[in-house]
C-alpha cells in the first residue's frame, strides 16, 4: 500500500496514463472526448498500425492536472467498455520514453483515412489486373488476325 502511494505521488509529476484493451471505435475523437469529461487532456495517442492505420487497442494520455489523471487511473481501471475491460495505468516520469510524443502535429490517420488508403492501394492492383488483361485480350487479338490471315 506504502508503494502504490509514492507511485501515485511520483505520478503527479506528469499525468501520463497508459490505456490498454480500448475498444474498436474509440480512436481519437472519440477518445478525446470519453476522456475529457475528466478533466483538461493535453496530450493523447493511440497507437495505431503503419500499414493500415488501424488502432493497435492502446494508447497514451496526458492530463493538464496531474492529480486529475491519478483519479482517471483508479476510477477507469477495470471498467468494462464496449465489450472490453480498460487496463489504465499511471505511467512513472521514467517510463515516459522521450518520443512518446513525437508526431503529435502531423494529422493522425483516422480510420476512414486508412480504409481510402488501403481501398487506394487496392485500386491500384485492380488497375494493373486490367491493364493487364487488356494487353493479354490484345495480344490474343493480334495472335487470332495472323492466325485468319493464314487461313484464308
Amino acid at each position: 500500500k506504502i508503494q502504490k502511494e509514492r507511485r501515485v505521488v511520483k505520478d503527479k509529476k506528469n499525468g501520463v496514463l497508459y490505456i490498454g484493451h480500448i475498444p474498436h471505435g474509440y480512436y481519437e475523437g472519440p477518445m478525446r472526448t470519453f476522456l475529457s469529461q475528466y478533466g483538461k487532456i493535453k496530450r493523447l495517442r493511440l497507437s495505431r498500425s503503419k500499414k493500415s492505420g488501424a488502432s493497435k487497442g492502446y494508447g497514451f494520455v496526458q492530463f493538464e492536472d496531474p492529480e486529475v489523471a491519478a483519479a482517471v487511473a483508479e476510477e477507469l481501471n477495470g471498467q468494462y467498455v464496449t465489450g472490453k475491460v480498460l487496463k489504465v495505468d499511471p505511467m512513472d516520469p521514467e517510463q515516459v520514453h522521450k518520443n512518446l510524443w513525437k508526431g503529435l502535429k502531423v494529422k493522425t490517420l483516422m480510420r476512414k483515412d486508412a480504409d481510402i488508403r488501403i481501398n487506394g492501394h487496392i485500386q491500384h492492383h485492380i488497375e494493373l489486373a486490367k491493364k493487364s488483361m487488356e494487353q493479354t485480350l490484345m495480344e490474343s487479338i493480334a495472335t487470332e488476325r495472323q492466325i485468319n490471315k493464314k487461313l484464308g
